[in-house]
């Protein structure tokens, strides 16, 4: 008899080593429920009307696999589904655990300081328009005491005024062929043969355009009208092509295809997408993706 009890200690204290081996620590191994960690628990009724009591059965379970499919399919959200009868179901949601709140805590403080040093292109293209005094002083406070913001800032700010000059002098240009044109009408010249011969004779040098204009039709009378008026159109197509230049200057220092890293060794960089969408209200929108980077 004590033979039989001393090997039933012996195998129940086996059986105990064991089971403690399996489940330490406890702390990783085993997760207590909402009652004792914390959470939420919510219960759902599903509404029966209509239904025939052969439609009911199990209707809970089948519910659950639904709604699984569509909000947790991966089961990465550690849900609890629990069917309580055929036509209630319960959703318990664990409390996060302590080193979860805390990267998350972590990832809210790092987005915070990221978009702290981000610029609004609303901003920037409002200060643009300001007088270079009030201009300079809301590029410092963009720059936020980065000397390389500032020089993207300047650089900006520059290329910005010369697309305003150069587009000053295209509509200026622009104005006078029309009063060219007009003035050529009321000579009697037949305006589209020599809107049609413009772009050649604005590619001649001073002697080739003069030999041209004097081979055209009834012009001797209007040549020195003629000849202002290629000219203009001639350097009105050289400021718009300038302009246009210009213009794909401005978009690649405004939109620049580079990774923009925030001082010190940030766990997260900002890498800003390769496109721009715009809206009726005639703002611009860049998105970004956060990306997480060993420091």
């Amino acid at each position: 008899m004590n033979r039989n009890l001393t090997s039933k200690i012996i195998l129940i204290a086996v059986l105990v080593a064991v089971g403690a081996w399996t489940l330490y620590p406890p702390g990783e191994k085993l997760k207590p429920g909402i009652d004792l960690a914390g959470g939420t628990s919510l219960i759902y009724e599903i509404d029966t009307h209509n239904l025939k009591e052969s439609d009911k059965k199990d209707l809970a379970a089948r519910m659950i696999t639904v709604l699984r499919r569509r909000i947790d399919p991966a089961n990465i959200q550690n849900l609890v589904w629990r069917p309580l009868g055929n036509t209630r179901f319960e959703i318990q949601m664990p409390l996060a655990s302590a080193e979860a709140r805390q990267r998350r805590n972590e990832y809210g403080q790092a987005e915070t300081a990221l978009l702290d040093r981000n610029l609004s292109p609303a901003k920037v293209l409002r200060s643009l328009k300001e007088p270079p005094a009030e201009r300079n002083a809301l590029f410092e406070s963009f720059a936020q005491g980065d000397p390389n913001r500032v020089e993207i800032l300047d650089n900006l700010a520059k290329v910005r005024d010369e697309h305003t000059t150069l587009k000053n002098s295209r509509d200026e240009l622009y104005g006078s062929l029309q009063t060219a044109e007009a003035k050529i009408s009321s000579a009697g010249l037949d305006l589209d043969q020599i809107s049609g011969n413009k772009n050649d004779w604005a590619k001649l040098n001073v002697q080739e355009l003069d030999k041209s204009l004097k081979e055209f039709t009834d012009v001797n009378d209007s040549l020195e009208l003629l000849t202002g008026y290629v000219k203009t159109y001639a350097e009105w197509s050289q400021v718009v092509d300038q302009l246009l230049a210009k213009q794909i200057q401005f978009k690649a220092l405004y939109f620049p295809p580079l990774k923009i890293h925030p001082g010190g060794k940030s766990k997260f960089i900002i890498v800003q997408n390769s496109f721009v969408t715009g809206n009726p209200d005639g703002m611009i929108n860049i998105h970004f993706q956060i990306k997480y980077r060993n420091p």
